[in-house]
């Protein structure tokens, strides 16, 4: 893990510690930082899912061929 020197609002701070139920500043950050990745992965697997390419997966034996059952 490496240390940084950073400037954060005070108020957005205070604010995600609230939204996130944190205590910490770093357990905040920590949180707020893994929350951002997980939102971006959301992104994309709706963006799979609106493309079409998950479309096979809903059909049943389709899903038996694909994971080779």
């Amino acid at each position: 893990m490496t240390k940084r020197a950073i400037e954060i609002n005070e108020e957005d701070l205070a604010r995600a510690k609230e939204l996130l139920g944190t205590k910490s500043n770093r357990e905040t950050i920590a949180l707020a930082l893994k929350e951002v990745i997980a939102v971006e992965a959301g992104r994309k697997y709706i963006q799979l899912l609106r493309s079409g390419h998950l479309s096979i997966m809903a059909d049943k034996e389709e899903r038996r061929r694909a994971w080779g059952q």
